[in-house]
């Protein structure tokens, strides 16, 4: 018997665009955060009774998406003719946000009862993320004759 979970595309997007010019100040503050949770599992269920005598049991969960799960991006410009200051954060985060922790398993559930010949189980998970921010400030500051 096999049980195989797999989890090939998912992702969470976050991008800020801005753009400010000012007199004789530009301030921003900017912040772009993206948190990816889910969860990928092949199981047997709990109180389960499964009898395959002299046959193997194999549950295979995989996590790859080939792609970055979770991704926070700042675009901005400004600029003035005399200061300008910005604060931008990015943060791109995979599980424990606000609900569900992410993860990738295969399990046997409490209280159930294999027979076979063999059990492998495994999870595997590669997953990453991007977070960045691009950033042009051009300020013309008044220059001494």
């Amino acid at each position: 018997m096999n049980l195989t979970a797999t989890e090939a595309t998912a992702a969470a997007n976050s991008t800020v665009r801005s753009t400010s010019f000012g007199g004789l100040a530009s301030v921003n503050n900017l912040e772009s955060t993206a948190t990816a949770s889910r969860i990928t599992e092949a199981f047997v269920g709990r109180n389960s009774v499964i009898e395959l005598g002299g046959a193997s049991l194999t549950g295979i969960a995989t996590t790859a998406t080939g792609a970055s799960m979770a991704n926070a991006l700042i675009d901005a410009a400004s600029g003035s003719l005399g200061v300008s200051v910005s604060a931008m954060r990015t943060t791109a985060t995979i599980g424990d946000g606000t609900g569900q922790s992410s993860r990738t398993r295969a399990y046997i559930g409490e209280n159930s009862e294999v027979t076979a010949g063999a059990v492998t189980l495994t999870a595997t998970s590669n997953t990453t993320v991007n977070a960045d921010v691009t950033s042009f400030e051009p300020v013309d500051l008044p220059r001494s004759p």
